[in-house]
């Protein structure tokens, strides 16, 4: 599965956060980080839930995170990933790792460094609510939930 979630401003200076959950029915996976990152821009996998606060398009984004995991991986493991993000020095950004068979990557615009801990808490929660709303209602078409 792949998990993103950027933190985005429009031109008229509205901020809020875009997510989406992606199914990944890959037979083989990557075992490399440069491999599971490549999958991310060649082959995102199929869009399944999404949760948008400002329509896209035409957006700056002011922050990303990107988690590409093996489908079944727990909620718990995503979460000890994003706690283990919001512990690194942002001065590296974007900054990526594994944990195993999973990819995690956060990047942030320079200016926004000073607000790592508040961007990853806010994107971490919104792939963790995307995560968790499809895992309780099962797997089926694409849901799509406007917050405005």
């Amino acid at each position: 599965m792949y998990l993103t979630a950027h933190r985005v401003m429009t031109p008229g200076r509205r901020v809020g956060v875009n997510a989406w959950l992606h199914r990944h029915a890959t037979a083989s996976w990557p075992r490399s980080l440069e491999d599971l990152l490549d999958l991310i821009q060649t082959d995102p996998g199929e869009p399944v839930e999404q949760s948008l606060e400002l329509p896209p398009g035409g957006n700056k984004v002011l922050a990303h995170l990107d988690i590409l995991a093996p489908e079944g991986t727990a909620l718990e493991v995503i979460r000890e990933a994003i706690a283990r993000l919001e512990a690194l020095d942002p001065e590296g950004s974007p900054l990526a790792f594994l944990i195993g068979p999973m990819a995690v990557r956060m990047g942030v615009v320079r200016r926004r460094r000073p607000d790592w801990s508040t961007d990853v808490a806010a994107l971490g929660n919104a792939v963790l609510a995307l995560l968790k709303n499809h895992l309780e209602r099962g797997s089926g078409a694409v849901r799509r939930r406007r917050a405005r």
